[in-house]
């Protein structure tokens, strides 16, 4: 729910009053080890913990006699896990990879104050566990041709279960060009606020995506590399949230292009240009808010010589939901053996970007997060 107005899915029209703060604690840690000639395992365990305190005037239900219209939130969740895999090259010009990965996650809180007949923002006291078995084949079919071949299950404690693959073909046309093909079934099963939420409805089904990838890549040599990507998508039982009410009441379909340059002109400089172009209705022919139709990115990588990496990104957004906007991201990283830390500006010029759905117009628009500033840091031992 990120920045979004409102506690939840309550819209907050008013905007007289509104708060809106997000917290997020991740931790992973991996071990990668050869247990023979042709065997690797791979091991992950990760913590996880999200908190959103949110604060806001409600025209949507302020018509209740004894109702004021402020509303407050405080949500929290945790979340913990494992992975294990296997990646076996016995066979020659053939890899497996098997593996295995469990998640648990629980609500923590999830009071609510104001909001008439109703104390709790989600259903309290919810989990949800899931176990997830999975395989990816990668066979090289001849010198130019390479297969890969996907399946995974997946099992959800509150929701039920569910069976997803995917195939790949990359073809070496010349020693410059080469062709992909990809096709992907797979499904995401219904959030908690989405089941269970002051406007949800626990009786959604999971959605269904079918995804398929045709693209080329161009590679000059080393330095330059240049790639075009179509895509095509229908997502059964799509959820949205229609006249404040999440509902599955249509297909969604999406078709666009990816255009990818990269270019590296000294082995201390790095630019890369990306563009693309989305497409989205539903199956009656209902456009989609909230989508991206263009969207271009130009970033700069320069590597000084004490160490320090500069990456500096221009991103250009443009649909009809939101006015065209460019903004300015910048990055200073420094690496020192297995220890790496970054800082990071995001729209570091303060664009006031903003998006216009169902319930914001123009004259009551929906603003988006300015300036944002982050560190992140990773030790590899």
């Amino acid at each position: 729910q990120g920045n979004a107005y409102g506690v939840f899915d309550t819209p907050d029209l008013l905007k007289q009053k509104y708060d809106n703060e997000n917290q997020s604690l991740f931790s992973n840690l991996k071990y990668k080890t050869t247990i023979s000639k042709n065997n690797e395992l791979n091991f992950e365990i990760n913590y996880s913990q999200y908190t959103q305190k949110a604060k806001d005037i409600s025209q949507t239900i302020s018509n209740i006699p004894g109702f004021s219209g402020e509303v407050s939130s405080n949500f929290k969740e945790e979340s913990y896990g494992s992975k294990l895999e296997l990646i076996n090259t016995s066979i020659k010009n053939n890899q497996l990879l098997a593996g295995a990965k469990v998640k648990h996650s629980h609500t923590l809180k999830t009071q609510l104050l104001g909001y008439p007949n109703k104390s709790d923002i989600v259903s309290p006291d919810l989990e949800r566990d899931i176990y997830s078995v999975y395989a990816k084949n990668n066979y090289l079919l001849t010198k130019d041709t390479n297969i890969d071949l996907g399946l995974r299950y997946d099992d959800y404690s509150d929701f039920g279960n569910n069976l997803s693959m995917d195939f790949g073909l990359v073809h070496i046309l010349s020693d410059d060009i080469s062709l992909k093909l990809k096709h992907a079934h797979s499904f995401r099963a219904p959030s908690w606020t989405e089941l269970y939420g002051l406007n949800g409805d626990s009786n959604l089904d999971a959605e269904i995506a079918d995804n398929t990838e045709f693209g080329f890549v161009y590679n000059k040599n080393s330095n330059t590399r240049f790639s075009l990507n179509t895509y095509y998508s229908k997502i059964k039982n799509y959820i949205e949230r229609l006249n404040n009410q999440y509902s599955q009441n249509s297909e969604l379909h999406l078709h666009g292009a990816e255009f990818d340059l990269y270019y590296s002109p000294f082995h201390y400089m790095e630019f890369d240009f990306l563009a693309s172009y989305t497409d989205s209705e539903y199956e009656n022919g209902r456009g989609v808010d909230g989508i991206t139709k263009f969207l271009t990115t130009a970033s700069l990588i320069y590597t000084s010589e004490n160490g320090l990496i500069y990456g500096t990104t221009l991103r250009y957004k443009n649909t009809k939901e939101m006015d065209n906007k460019v903004i300015f991201d910048q990055s200073i990283s420094y690496n020192y053996k297995e220890l790496s830390i970054q800082l990071v500006g995001k729209n570091l010029f303060n664009s006031d970007i903003v998006y216009y759905d169902t319930y914001h117009n123009k004259n009551n628009p929906i603003k988006d997060a300015q300036r944002v500033v982050l560190i992140n840091t990773s030790w590899v031992f």
